[in-house]
């Protein structure tokens, strides 16, 4: 009968350098476009983010625009009104006691951030006590 000889297993020879650098490269090339794809989502979503930024500031300054209009207005109303009854009538304004003038305001008080200052100041009346 046929003797047979066994060979001891031989493992495969380590990869060349070559074959290391070609699969690092292959490896880096895939991170790369991972992170280029990355990049352009995210510098999407920020332009997107910007244009929803630009429109709320946007609306923010026609609303701050609005409000200094409607105070100018609420200004002019009140100081033509010359006395209490009259500012009383009035849902721009509330008499101040102390100056004997009318205020723009509501019944919580002078609107804010308005230049003036009032330490007795009524809406809707005349009374002291009917603020």
């Amino acid at each position: 009968p046929p003797v047979w000889k066994v060979f001891p297993a031989v493992a495969p020879p380590p990869p060349s350098g070559i074959a290391l650098a070609s699969a690092g490269m292959a490896s880096a090339r895939q991170r790369i476009t991972q992170l280029s794809q990355r990049e352009d989502l995210l510098m999407t979503n920020f332009a997107q983010e910007a244009t929803t930024v630009e429109a709320l500031y946007n609306e923010a300054m026609k609303e701050e625009a609005s409000v200094a209009w409607n105070e100018r207005i609420a200004r002019m109303v009140c100081t033509a009104l010359e006395s209490c009854s009259e500012c009383a009538r009035s849902q721009l304004c509330g008499w101040c006691l102390v100056e004997g003038r009318c205020l723009p305001g509501d019944r919580f008080g002078l609107f804010a951030g308005s230049p003036e200052s009032c330490p007795a100041y009524s809406y809707s009346g005349c009374d002291p006590m009917s603020r």
